[in-house]
């Protein structure tokens, strides 16, 4: 999937589009804003921030969202809106599980080992558990954090070790002061435009 970014220039605020935030910003001249350009130094840009550029006036299109090209110029609008809760709780999650055993068994079908993240959360933790049970060797990656107050090598050695068909290698730990940060100009997500 592709991210389109989107900037104005010139005195008729003419519209640009592009998949590339330095391109629009190359062509328009934007400054670099300070704070979004500090927000790259954290391990982890929080949403909704995540969600925006280093340069002042190139934005991006938000997940969610559509651009849509017109005689005007263009327009965004929001496409996607969390659903009405119509289901009880427990409908709910018995959807939920049905639909991420089906993601999971689909990408972990027949096929060469995979690896996956796992950092121990209420996400990738149930996401390797059902990898665990396709039988499949796997490993899981987690890359710990700078920040000497996160306990996610911590969850994670614990999940992993509830994985079924564990083995010692499954979980392969990655030293986050050793790992390099994870600022990016990046080109292809709207995150680190």
């Amino acid at each position: 999937m592709t991210t389109i970014y989107h900037a104005r220039v010139g005195e008729t605020r003419q519209p640009l589009l592009a998949s590339s935030a330095r391109l629009l910003a190359s062509a328009t001249k934007a400054p670099l804003a300070s704070e979004a350009l500090a927000l790259r130094l954290l391990d982890l840009v929080p949403h909704p921030v995540n969600h925006t550029t280093m340069w002042s006036g190139v934005e991006c299109v938000e997940p969610g969202s559509v651009l849509t090209t017109h005689s005007r110029g263009y327009s965004i609008r929001r496409w996607w809106h969390a659903p009405l809760p119509t289901q009880s709780l427990s409908e709910a999650r018995e959807h939920v599980r049905k639909e991420m055993i089906a993601a999971v068994e689909l990408r972990t079908g027949l096929g060469p080992p995979f690896a996956t993240d796992l950092s121990g959360g209420l996400d990738s933790t149930p996401i390797c558990h059902l990898a665990g049970r396709s039988g499949r060797r796997f490993t899981a990656r987690t890359v710990a954090s700078r920040d000497a107050a996160d306990q996610d090598m911590e969850w994670a050695i614990k999940a992993a070790a509830r994985i079924p068909g564990s083995r010692s290698d499954t979980l392969h730990g990655l030293d986050g002061a050793s790992s390099p940060l994870l600022f990016r100009t990046g080109r292809l997500s709207c995150p680190h435009g």
